[in-house]
């Protein structure tokens, strides 16, 4: 089973350690692509689905915010395919949640901004985004949504 665009409604193919053939090859292509933007280690091409592989794939989960599991389901698939992170909230001043502590812990990877991992958007970190956002070159307004969260999953 070949995969699918994202739009396709035939349902994509689960892969995790031990599966081979066509989809896992097409994977590993996939994976060569997001390669740029994610500083994933070298690709080998291959058709079957190895621990190097699956190692690949935690290090991209982790990247685009997803369970690091190792096996490629729907939302792997969808990140792959956009080359960038999929179904992530937008998060601004007085957000307190899970994304934001994922966008706290990002920040202080990035650019060793000193903030609080409490998943709280308060001052301090909204003035962090501003920050980050005029960095790279984005919208400073403070408020992470698709394209903050692309420039936080990258290396």
């Amino acid at each position: 089973m070949s995969p699918q665009p994202p739009n396709s409604s035939d349902p994509l193919p689960e892969l995790r350690l031990g599966d081979s053939g066509e989809a896992v090859s097409e994977l590993r292509q996939l994976l060569a692509k997001c390669d740029r933007n994610f500083g994933l280690p070298g690709i080998p091409v291959g058709d079957v689905f190895d621990t190097q592989l699956e190692a690949i794939i935690r290090i991209f989960q982790y990247q685009v915010f997803l369970l690091q599991d190792g096996i490629v389901s729907d939302k792997t698939w969808r990140a792959l395919q956009a080359d960038a992170p999929v179904h992530m909230p937008s998060v601004q001043l007085g957000s307190n949640n899970m994304a934001v502590r994922q966008a706290q812990r990002r920040l202080r990877q990035h650019n060793e901004y000193e903030i609080s991992l409490d998943g709280n958007f308060d001052q301090v970190m909204h003035e962090v985004v501003v920050t980050f956002q005029t960095h790279q070159g984005l919208t400073s307004d403070g408020r992470i949504g698709p394209a903050t969260w692309l420039c936080l999953s990258q290396r």
